[in-house]
């Protein structure tokens, strides 16, 4: 009898969320998850492809609620699974975390996109988007080992309750400007175009900050004085200020200012006190960046190879082409228009000007 009962309650909840989901693309609007990278690990990141279909509510900006759930149980089998849900309300037996959620503006229109969220060793993942009562679109990973069955897991997480991955009709956020607008990507660390997931951003009619300032990016001849360090370390008292003197050197062999390089250390990753450890960072955060500037965000990167690929990859750009420099930087679409990273310009002028005064 037991054993009939857990199945019965897993195809009632199976059923419940393929009902959501279908509930929603009734409005004529879906999304469809697949895995692109599922590394094993707690110190990482899973990349999912996103495809966006709509035959209704073309160009509408909508509020939505994005959540990443994960749970302690595993099939077995690794890969993708959509029969074994994993979320507070649908599975609270192995339910371990939510590792993300959020409200968010989505732009209704036909497009790919890609979605980062942490990794996990073991268990597996649910990743869903909610609308009014239903599910956009959503998708189960099964890492195919148990998180009981993992000798390096420590610690279980305790379980967090959380609401629903869906937003009611009378819990709508009041306007685009209440909401959390942040990309579902560390949008201070997305440096190329097009790799920064455009599917969860700002309302298109939101008022993008403008850049109303420009910086001598390739001046050599600008350095801080040392007594500057402790600016950085009266915000961030872990900060690697031991990398200070050679980012200095390395920004001036390469050519480029070396308080403008230190300003972009600082507003990334706070001087590498938010940088994973095993990078050469201090790991003074709950999910920290793979590198110490932001350059090539998937990619683990020490110190040396952060500055590397931030020479490189930006060698084109002049002191004339600030404006243009910041534009690829922080992945926007427009020159002097900031959506996507509404701080992002202000961080760097604050920075530049404590450690320069100009």
């Amino acid at each position: 009898m037991v054993i009939i009962l857990i199945v019965v309650l897993i195809i009632n909840l199976s059923a419940r969320f393929k009902t959501q989901r279908a509930r929603a693309e009734s409005q004529g609007i879906g999304i469809n998850f697949t895995m692109i990278n599922a590394p094993l690990s707690d110190s990482s990141e899973w990349r999912w492809r996103a495809e966006l279909k709509a035959t209704n509510h073309l160009n509408e900006t909508i509020p939505v609620q994005f959540g990443v759930y994960w749970c302690k149980n595993s099939s077995g089998v690794r890969g993708e699974d959509i029969s074994q849900p994993c979320a507070p309300d649908l599975s609270p037996d192995d339910f371990l975390e939510t590792l993300i959620f959020e409200n968010k503006q989505l732009k209704i229109e036909n497009r790919i996109d890609e979605i980062n969220h942490p990794s996990v060793a073991c268990g597996r993942v649910q990743v869903d988007i909610g609308w009014l009562n239903g599910i956009l679109g959503g998708d189960i990973y099964d890492t195919g080992i148990s998180c009981e069955q993992t000798p390096q897991t420590t610690t279980t997480p305790l379980p967090t309750q959380y609401q629903q991955p869906t937003i009611s009709p009378q819990n709508l956020p009041q306007s685009p400007s209440q909401s959390n607008n942040q990309g579902v990507l560390d949008t201070l660390s997305c440096i190329f175009i097009g790799q920064c997931t455009g599917l969860l951003s700002l309302d298109q009619n939101q008022t993008p900050e403008i850049l109303d300032y420009s910086i001598q990016i390739r001046d050599t001849n600008i350095i801080p004085t040392t007594d500057k360090q402790k600016l950085i370390t009266s915000s961030w008292p872990k900060a690697k200020i031991e990398y200070w003197g050679y980012i200095i050197q390395r920004s001036k062999d390469a050519g480029w200012n070396p308080a403008f390089v230190l300003t972009l250390w600082a507003e990334e990753t706070g001087g590498s006190a938010k940088t994973k450890t095993q990078a050469g960072g201090a790991g003074d955060c709950t999910k920290c960046s793979n590198g110490h500037l932001g350059c090539a965000v998937n990619e683990i990167q020490t110190i040396d190879q952060s500055l590397n690929c931030l020479f490189k990859n930006f060698s084109q750009f002049n002191n004339d082409q600030f404006p243009q420099f910041m534009q690829r930087y922080a992945g926007e679409e427009k020159i002097g228009e900031f959506i996507n990273n509404p701080n992002f310009p202000k961080g760097i002028k604050d920075w530049y000007f404590k450690l320069t005064t100009r």
